[in-house]
């Protein structure tokens, strides 16, 4: 499988300027941090692995779920990410740093 451009030397073409890269918005727990109940046993697969991700696409913004944050009554805490990103979403990229001043890039 090829890097996705990332800059991380197994993808295709010049690397993507800081701006437009896929940022890790939040993560799982650490292994010992993670609540194992219902359907999760261990959780080491989870422990530390993202859990949203802001793709910048065009003008806009993709956001990659890794759980289903609207599934039957999931815990009412993964309500919010979803709530959070509908009612921020014309600011999903507060945070990333800007392209240089005569750089490529931008939106």
């Amino acid at each position: 499988m090829s890097d996705a451009g990332g800059g991380g030397g197994g993808g295709r073409g010049a690397p993507l300027p800081p701006e437009l890269r896929p940022r890790v918005v939040v993560r799982f727990a650490e292994e010992k941090d993670l609540l194992v109940s219902g359907m999760l046993a261990g959780g080491s697969e989870l422990a530390n692995q993202p859990t949203v991700v802001d793709v910048p696409r065009g003008k806009g913004h993709v956001l990659l779920f890794a759980n289903n944050p609207m599934w039957r009554n999931e815990t009412q805490g993964s309500y919010f990410l979803l709530f959070n990103a509908m009612l921020n979403f014309d600011h999903l990229g507060v945070g990333v740093a800007a392209a240089p001043v005569g750089g490529r890039g931008g939106r």
